[in-house]
């Protein structure tokens, strides 16, 4: 056989093989991203009373409150990122938040009645 039919069968090969490898790690990303995360709605829950509590701390501070001063919404608005609609995030699987105090956690309403739990370490 010449040795440059050799070659192009080789090269050929390659490609092909180059290819499938590709076609297997797109289809890998494509499953990893659309598969649920059953932690995600937790997480992002989380990540929210995160802010709210960050929010109020830091409103508490700059007002010169303290603890168990009451709290609104409205206070905390300029301290947390908010939502495209100008509101405070919500939860990711409708509980409602209560922000509380100034020195309490604020809670979301499914708290641990949902696995995993919607509460502040």
């Amino acid at each position: 056989m010449p040795k440059a039919s050799i070659l192009s069968q080789l090269f050929r090969g390659f490609f092909i093989f180059l290819g499938l490898g590709g076609l297997a790690v797109a289809i890998f990303i494509l499953k990893t991203n659309t598969l649920p995360n059953r932690q995600s709605p937790a997480i992002g829950c989380i990540n929210n009373l995160r802010q709210i509590d960050g929010a109020k701390n830091e409103w508490a501070l700059l007002n010169h409150k303290t603890n168990g001063e009451e709290v609104t919404e409205t206070d905390i608005k300029p301290y947390i990122l908010l939502d495209r609609a100008g509101k405070i995030p919500h939860c990711p699987v409708g509980g409602n938040y209560n922000i509380g105090r100034v020195g309490d956690t604020p809670t979301c309403s499914l708290g641990a009645t949902v696995t995993p739990a919607h509460v502040l370490p």
